[in-house]
């Protein structure tokens, strides 16, 4: 989930940023890919955060079966 959430995000801002460039440029796609590579940021950002908390719920759960 940790690398799908980074390719994901990566690929967001290369969307976001094509984006703006094409709205500079006065195409009329601009606003569809600034929409999709915001959505795929937030999407890569919500895969990076619960992969950080499925990981801190297995470290709590090891270190309660230690105890």
């Amino acid at each position: 989930m940790k690398v799908g959430g980074w390719i994901i995000l990566i690929w967001g801002v290369v969307v976001f940023i094509t984006g703006i460039a094409a709205a500079a440029n006065g195409a009329a796609a601009g606003g569809s890919y600034l929409g999709g590579g915001i959505g795929f940021c937030v999407l890569g950002g919500y895969l990076l955060h619960r992969a950080k908390q499925k990981e801190d719920e297995k470290n709590q759960n090891d270190n309660w079966s230690n105890e």
